[in-house]
């Protein structure tokens, strides 16, 4: 396990640019750290401590009840620290649960990079409903397009190894294609929630969402370990 950001535990949260420099967040107040409940340090914070960085927690947000951050598809981005531990992986399980609200075309959810050749990301496609997962560097196609829509209340899930890259939507998988080898390196970019980060430093695709949990494992979990972990999620947020 290498990253956990709950917005359930408001503990690990902050309106500051780090935990205890501005207080937990009440409803409606910006947040600019999230902890990472992992055990490894590898905490999210706003880009820069900008004010106009840091989304929104919002106590009754998530499927009309539950806690979350409000990402508002203009500036808001998350930035997860240590970048290099999250480069050139050859296997990898991620989950993340979150809700589009008018999430537009083309804007990226999470990643590391994804364009330039670099890394990795998740994004809705164009306007039928699609979306992409793209990997760099692997033996696989690079994007891959599939029938899900990003929002709607959701949990997405992410496994890449054992030589297939597949994507499952609500625990039902939606994309499966044989894949294999390093994710390109993305040494500029930091693993990014609610927008991408391109290599020369451009901060762009901003989403629209709200995202109450990402989960991130430097393993391929079998599939039983993945529904565990589907079932654990699907209870606590109502899905």
């Amino acid at each position: 396990l290498m990253l956990w950001l709950d917005a359930n535990e408001t503990s690990t949260m902050d309106t500051g640019a780090s935990s205890g420099a501005g207080g937990v967040p009440n409803n409606s107040e910006t947040v600019g750290y999230w902890g990472d409940r992992s055990g490894n340090g590898n905490f999210a914070a706003a880009y820069q401590a900008a004010a106009n960085r840091k989304p929104t927690y919002i106590a009754t947000g998530f499927n009309g009840s539950l806690p979350t951050l409000q990402f508002d598809g203009s500036l808001n981005i998350m930035e997860v620290q240590n970048p290099a531990a999250f480069d050139t992986w050859d296997e990898m399980s991620v989950f993340i649960v979150s809700e589009g609200n008018s999430l537009n075309n083309w804007k990226t959810l999470i990643g590391k990079n994804g364009e330039d050749g670099q890394g990795w990301q998740l994004h809705r496609r164009d306007g039928d409903n699609r979306t992409r997962l793209t990997f760099r560097g692997t033996i696989g196609a690079d994007d891959r397009d599939f029938a899900y829509e990003l929002n709607d209340a959701n949990l997405v899930s992410l496994v890449y190894g054992d030589g297939l890259r597949r994507f499952f939507g609500d625990g039902s998988q939606k994309d499966s294609i044989t894949d294999s080898g390093a994710i390109s390196a993305a040494p500029n970019s930091p693993l990014s929630i609610g927008g991408r980060v391109r290599d020369a430093g451009q901060r762009q695709s901003y989403a629209k969402s709200m995202i109450s949990e990402v989960i991130v494992f430097k393993s391929t979990l079998a599939d039983d370990e993945r529904q565990k972990i589907e079932g654990y999620l699907a209870h606590k947020w109502g899905l």
